[in-house]
């Protein structure tokens, strides 16, 4: 903020002695569009965030889709693997694209502790409980990991990490309280990728992960279902219906 205020003021001092001669020089010229571009340059950064704050949804006021409640089975999917959310209250919308869901890369977002929306076809499905895409489950469990933190109050979530920082690294001393908003929410996106569709080879998420090997799916899966033990559940449910007749249970590690 600092550095923004003084580059604006060195552009203004450079304007006023520049109006003090009857023309532009080429270096008074020059002066003007160096800073208007170093300028720009700091401000370029924070382009994201602002685009977000002030063009995207803040409220469902915002929203063009008709609120929906979730499904029978997106609610008790949730209800189970968290624990502590409140299903009932939550209302999701669907969105169409626009310029700058296109330009940010908004796939869905949360609004508060009761409202979900997600933008475009590509995210949106009658039922996410029963869907077996998984670019629409890793954006469902994503968002709605947002709802479960707004409703719980952030309690357990790392206030001091960025608040727009998706990469997490997942070692063998992880735990959940580690990671911050963002982060948690690619985690659980994650796993209900990897294990809830047994997709561990196909990343959809903004975390961007390399080198997924066994141990990085092994304290995935520890990290959240010691946080979140309904998850477990949800798993094995999830391998039952994958099992041929008669087959023994596919685990990853110790279930």
């Amino acid at each position: 903020m600092f550095s923004q205020k003084k580059e604006s003021a060195e552009s203004c001092s450079i304007f006023n002695r520049a109006s003090r001669h009857n023309g532009f020089s080429f270096m008074n010229a020059l002066q003007i569009v160096t800073s208007m571009v170093g300028l720009g340059i700091i401000c370029l950064p924070l382009l994201p965030m602002l685009i977000f704050t002030f063009v995207a949804p803040q409220t469902v006021d915002d929203l063009e889709g008709p609120p929906q409640p979730l499904t029978k089975g997106e609610a008790a999917a949730l209800s189970r693997f968290f624990g502590d959310i409140d299903t009932d209250i939550v209302r999701r919308y669907d969105e169409p694209v626009k310029w700058y869901s296109s330009l940010l890369s908004i796939r869905g977002a949360a609004l508060g502790t009761d409202a979900v929306f997600f933008v475009g076809e590509e995210n949106q499905s009658d039922d996410f409980s029963a869907d077996i895409d998984p670019g629409k489950v890793f954006v469902f469990w994503h968002e709605l990991t947002h709802i479960r933190q707004a409703q719980t109050g952030m309690r357990d979530v790392n206030s001091d990490c960025k608040a727009f920082k998706y990469e997490y690294e997942m070692t063998a001393n992880a735990r959940w309280e580690d990671f911050c908003v963002e982060q948690q929410a690619s985690i659980v996106g994650d796993y209900a990728r990897a294990f809830m569709l047994d997709k561990k080879h196909s990343p959809v998420s903004r975390s961007d992960i390399k080198n997924a090997d066994a141990a990085y799916y092994a304290n995935l899966q520890r990290v959240v279902e010691t946080k979140f033990p309904g998850a477990g559940a949800l798993r094995m449910d999830a391998a039952r219906k994958r099992a041929p007749a008669g087959a023994g249970l596919p685990t990853f590690s110790n279930s």
